[in-house]
């Protein structure tokens, strides 16, 4: 076994980069197998009725259809996650 002063500063910093990359990508969330689509759904109808009665859809909407998509395919927490990320 090697003691740390044998290795570079660089070489230690390149070790913590590798070692940190590998628990950011266990953190990383999976799809869920059976996603539960009801409010991306009715976010859905809602941006066609608005566009048939409206003839125009909150921008919001597109944000929140977004939202709920990924909600839909990661699970609650993914913003927590995400939002870690930036």
């Amino acid at each position: 076994m090697s003691k740390l002063q044998d290795f570079s500063e660089a070489q230690l910093e390149e070790e913590l980069h590798s070692r940190k990359e590998v628990q950011r990508q266990s953190d990383k969330p999976c799809m869920i197998e059976d996603p539960d689509y009801k409010a991306l759904r009715h976010l859905c109808q809602k941006y066609i009725d608005d566009l048939y009665v409206h003839s125009w859809v909150d921008d919001d909407l597109k944000h929140y259809i977004f939202e709920a998509a990924m909600k839909a395919f990661f699970g609650k927490s993914v913003w927590d996650w995400i939002n870690k990320q930036n």
